[in-house]
């Protein structure tokens, strides 16, 4: 049962850390709440394991608190564009995919804003992306148009 309760603990301190959404308006947020999208890796980071040390899974120094730390090392944060300026900051993305820009993943989208989406599945690499996954009707740089991912488009959250 305790090892139930590790995983809470570490998602919320997780929680605690990340900006769940960073959207253009809270309306956007609730056309995509609880759906499963895809969206483009801009760039991946390591969690920093201070913030693990800092938090409250590790303030006994403890079995648990170097469980959480195991299991932030497994991870990374994502930064995922989905369409014009709509992406999500610290999006929990195993850190054995080693994603990089470009990437196309799919993510679950969590009805609580407070919580950060999740990913699902990988769409394509960046160097496989094709008609049936891409970035369509612009570039994401210039924050124009979105993903298209096997048979999913930005435009149905339109």
């Amino acid at each position: 049962m305790k090892f139930f309760f590790l995983p809470l603990l570490l998602c919320s301190f997780l929680v605690g850390c990340a900006s769940a959404q960073q959207a253009a308006s809270s309306d956007t947020f609730w056309r995509i709440a609880g759906k499963y999208i895809y969206g483009m890796v801009v760039v991946s980071n390591d969690i920093p394991e201070d913030a693990v040390l800092k938090s409250d899974a590790c303030l006994k120094r403890d079995a648990a608190c170097m469980l959480a730390l195991q299991q932030v090392r497994q991870q990374q944060f994502a930064t995922v564009a989905v369409y014009d300026t709509v992406a999500f900051a610290k999006v929990l993305v195993p850190k054995g995919l080693s994603l990089q820009s470009g990437d196309i993943i799919q993510l679950y989208v969590n009805p609580d804003a407070t919580r950060p989406p999740v990913f699902t599945a990988m769409g394509t690499r960046a160097a496989q992306r094709n008609a049936s996954c891409d970035w369509i009707d612009g570039s994401a740089p210039s924050r124009k148009g979105g993903v298209s991912c096997n048979g999913w488009t930005y435009k149905q959250l339109l």
